[in-house]
């Protein structure tokens, strides 16, 4: 149910689905995580992708670099 979610908030979210997805994205290996980072990268419009590069210029390294991966 939880990767149904995810999937679904890619597809019908915005600006405000990116701070729902990062945190699932980056669990370590699992398919909960390969979800949130396909939503993330079907997230469609200026607002989401601004969202995502706010995340690649703040927080500590490891979240910049998970951002820019996208």
């Amino acid at each position: 149910v939880r990767i149904a979610a995810l999937r679904a908030v890619g597809l019908l979210g915005g600006p405000d689905a990116v701070a729902i997805l990062v945190p699932a994205a980056q669990s370590p290996g699992s398919e909960v995580a390969a979800a949130a980072r396909e939503s993330l990268v079907r997230l469609r419009g200026d607002a989401a992708a601004a969202a995502l590069r706010a995340g690649a210029s703040s927080g500590d390294g490891a979240s910049r670099a998970f951002h820019l991966s996208l």
